[in-house]
């Protein structure tokens, strides 16, 4: 767990009935933004949400966040052909991203929670989901801290054990696994691979584990560790072993064997 932000997101929002985007969303992850990755989400009254994630571990970093942002809506082909040409963005703004928990969230008389308190999933960039769970930590004890009359810091720090059994907990693995994305972008093809030729329930209970609604131990499940370890296994050898092996130089004939 760290104090400061580690990671940056931009966002624009896109005015309804300016654009062409016909779903509730899309999620690119472009290889050099590892693991990083752009995403537009439809609001109900069809604005459209445009943002960009740098996450550390990759190859962007936090200064790169405007040129990543407008790059990739004018010369992406992907967010190009979803957005049309037409659309009205307004500016871009930025905010840093504190990832995986702060080390201290409470003190005489505090209680830090959400994006102060880092409560923001180290693969994602994302914590509404967290967000609430510590406010409710947060409540649980205050409420206590209420009926016995104490609101100092030795007493306020349960809820710091609070949050990190019910979430905090899952943020070690989740920043490891954004580290192994970043290296091995091929994971990234195998799991969208598998997602859509696998029937709904495999996709859904994959984007629960990516959101954070389920452990990501639950990847270890034969449901979804099978088929992802075969699809990561073909794209590591289409992508680098094969290729590899085919540019490799001939050993030449020794006659003296």
């Amino acid at each position: 767990m760290r104090d400061n932000p580690q990671a940056i997101c931009s966002r624009s929002f896109i005015d309804g009935g300016t654009h062409e985007f016909e779903t509730d969303g899309i999620c690119y992850m472009e290889r050099d933004l590892l693991p990083g990755y752009a995403a537009i989400f439809r609001h109900p009254n069809d604005e459209l949400n445009y943002c960009a994630y740098i996450i550390p571990g990759g190859k962007a970093v936090p200064s790169d966040l405007k040129a990543v942002h407008h790059v990739l809506l004018d010369n992406n082909p992907i967010l190009r052909r979803h957005l049309g040409s037409n659309y009205t963005i307004e500016p871009m703004k930025g905010a840093w991203l504190r990832l995986g928990g702060i080390p201290k969230s409470y003190g005489d008389n505090l209680l830090i929670i959400g994006d102060a308190a880092g409560h923001i999933d180290p693969l994602t960039g994302e914590g509404i989901q967290f967000a609430m769970e510590g406010a409710e930590k947060a409540a649980e004890t205050l409420i206590e801290a209420f009926r016995i009359g104490r609101f100092d810091e030795r007493f306020l720090s349960t809820y710091q054990d609070k949050w990190h059994r019910e979430f905090g907990h899952k943020f070690g693995l989740a920043e490891k696994a954004s580290q192994l994305m970043a290296r091995y972008p091929e994971l990234v093809d195998s799991m969208a691979r598998v997602a859509n030729e696998r029937d709904d329930e495999f996709f859904f209970a994959w984007a629960d584990i990516m959101m954070g609604e389920a452990p990501w131990s639950a990847f270890l499940k034969p449901k979804l560790a099978i088929p992802m370890a075969a699809a990561a296994i073909r794209e590591l050898w289409s992508q680098r072993l094969s290729p590899r092996l085919r540019q490799a130089p001939k050993r030449p004939y020794d006659s003296s064997l």
